[in-house]
């Protein structure tokens, strides 16, 4: 009975202290605009601009993290150890509109969620200033909607940093991110964008069977700037195919890809105020 009692001391002792250190989420939520040029797929050589209506959703609590387009799960941590759900993406693609893919069945939204996994040399994942490992995988599905297909696997392996501080521009928040990886596919992932099927090939493109494996480098550059109600983002991503599995496709047309954008929000409402 004793140590029943002790037991029931010690989780009601815990509780106390769990619920004392737990801190209360923070969140924003605003409304922008962002500008942006976006290859029609990695590996095209068109790309499309879009201006498009933005919201602004940033939410963090001791489990979960969404900053915009960037959704983090917490799975498990341990000292420099954290384990993470991880999510992505890439927009359709009208093959009429793509002179290397006419004619071929259109690329719908993809949709990618899978656990990552982080190493921290400087800070942890609730830090300001972090710089880390990261081995993600993730599950890739693509719908148009009607229906919902595998689309196989994907993953990488980064070295990242952020880094924060007080910018004397505009007395703001400045945030910059930086990021280099290594990209890997699986064979149905590698297919969906790469592959040519016989009764789609023609005289300057040629059937073509894609294969997974190393899928390129990756290097993403990003900051923001933040003050009372107005943010703004700006952000860069290239990715070269060099080397890679499926290098030799004839969708394969460039083998450098640059995404750059800008992002301006106004934020109406906020945990701080």
């Amino acid at each position: 009975m004793f140590a029943a009692q002790s037991s029931s001391a010690t989780e009601e002792k815990y509780s106390k202290d769990y619920q004392a250190t737990k801190r209360p989420a923070d969140y924003s939520i605003g409304m922008g605009v962002s500008m942006m040029s976006i290859p029609d797929y990695i590996g095209s050589d068109q790309s499309q601009f879009y201006i498009v209506p933005t919201p602004y959703v940033f939410y963090e609590s001791d489990t979960v993290v969404i900053d915009r387009s960037v959704f983090e799960g917490n799975l498990f941590n341990q000292k420099n150890w954290h384990l993470t759900l991880d999510a992505s993406g890439s927009i359709p693609v009208d093959s009429d509109d793509n002179e290397a893919r006419k004619g071929m069945d259109d690329l719908n939204w993809v949709g990618e969620l899978g656990p990552s996994l982080e190493y921290y040399f400087v800070g942890d994942n609730r830090s300001q200033n972090r710089t880390y490992l990261d081995f993600s995988i993730r599950k890739a599905i693509n719908t148009d909607f009607r229906k919902i297909s595998d689309t196989g696997w994907t993953g990488q392996f980064s070295l990242n940093n952020k880094y924060q501080f007080r910018s004397g521009v505009a007395r703001g928040e400045t945030i910059v991110d930086s990021s280099i990886a290594l990209l890997f596919h699986s064979d149905k992932y590698a297919q969906y964008f790469y592959a040519i099927p016989t009764d789609k090939a023609t005289i300057t493109r040629e059937a073509y069977n894609a294969q997974g494996g190393y899928a390129g480098a990756r290097l993403s550059l990003g900051a923001t700037w933040k003050r009372e109600h107005i943010w703004i983002g700006l952000f860069s991503r290239y990715t070269y195919l060099g080397n890679a599995s499926f290098e030799n496709s004839p969708l394969v047309r460039s083998n450098n890809n640059l995404l750059v954008g800008i992002s301006i929000a106004y934020i109406f409402l906020n945990s701080d105020y």
